[in-house]
């Protein structure tokens, strides 16, 4: 009898290790990439200008549509629309907006979750100096 509890017992321990080796994690599994977080359609939620909440300004118009196939469609404050192509530095830190020929918009991405995006773009300005404004976008539908 104590050669059949010894086995029994070893038999536990078997089956028991086999079943947590069987629950390992697939580390081969790679997390999503920033670009299937960005591609959504965006609207604004709040803005701030060298830390300054804006507040007298209308956003509700606002739309930024990143698209996976890299374009994207931008309607501004005042109603105006314009497309062109996006794209993430190697690092993935900043976003590039193509308008136009020669016209590159680059934003560093403070902020990256599903329901939320915080871009910052730093100006200079001649008059005024240098502005940092930064954009909290969310999706515009859940």
């Amino acid at each position: 009898m104590n050669k059949l509890s010894y086995i029994r017992g070893l038999l536990a321990i078997l089956m028991i290790a086999a079943a947590i080796s069987g629950c390992e994690v697939d580390s081969s599994v790679e997390p999503p990439e920033k670009e299937f977080f960005i591609s959504k359609d965006w609207k604004i939620k709040g803005v701030q200008v060298n830390g300054a909440e804006v507040t007298n300004t209308d956003l509700s118009l606002y739309r930024l549509s990143l698209n996976e196939d890299f374009t994207f469609t931008r309607i501004g404050i005042e109603g105006a629309e314009e497309s062109g192509s996006w794209n993430l530095n190697a690092s993935k830190t900043q976003l590039f907006l193509f308008v136009g020929q020669a016209n590159e918009e680059r934003y560093f991405i403070i902020d990256l979750q599903v329901r939320k995006l915080v871009l910052q773009i730093i100006q200079d300005d001649n008059k005024i100096g240098t502005l940092e404004i930064k954009y909290e976008l969310e999706p515009l539908r859940d």
